[in-house]
């Protein structure tokens, strides 16, 4: 469980390819609106802003951002993933290799970590932590931002029927 709230975002384009879903096991949410921006291409592309519940379980893969933004596996969590997987040869791979997760992920670790009662992973992606949310439920949708162009955005609150009028589907079809 987190000690704090977690302000996650996600960018998306209505008609673009799905390709943040990373095998099945979650939504990507990124710690930075500008990266998630990048996901969202004008005139219809939006950034939602979620906030990850305290009470989420988490399954920590990697340590906080240092003062210059370097992570390094946390090695707890990087064991606790092998217990619930029932694989000890993961805790040698990533700790001594770093791979990023999503490379070497199995279909069937989301079904042991969701029976766990994990809500997301917190782990390493190419620009950075990102989280990967199993339970949508855990997250409280607080506002959108419509990406304008010249890099510019505007703020909108998020209310009944908003999430269904930008096209988006709250949870995830699971394996």
């Amino acid at each position: 469980m987190n000690s704090k709230e977690i302000v996650l975002y996600r960018g998306l384009t209505p008609g673009a390819l799905g390709f943040d879903i990373h095998g099945g096991y979650g939504e990507t949410w990124s710690w930075e609106f500008d990266y998630a921006k990048g996901w969202a291409r004008p005139p219809k592309g939006y950034v939602l802003e979620v906030v990850l519940y305290p009470l989420a379980k988490r399954l920590t893969l990697i340590t906080e951002p240092d003062e210059k933004g370097f992570t390094d596996h946390d090695p707890d969590g990087i064991r606790l993933l092998a217990e619930i997987v029932d694989d000890p040869i993961v805790y040698k791979h990533f700790m001594s290799w770093s791979g990023i997760l999503w490379e070497d992920w199995l279909p069937e670790w989301t079904k042991a970590i969701k029976d766990a009662g994990y809500d997301s992973i917190f782990t390493l992606g190419f620009d950075g932590p990102e989280e990967y949310v199993l339970n949508p439920a855990r997250l409280q949708f607080v506002r959108y931002y419509r990406v304008l162009a010249r890099d510019q955005f505007e703020q909108y609150p998020i209310e009944e029927g908003t999430l269904e009028s930008l096209g988006y589907v709250v949870g995830l079809e699971m394996i």
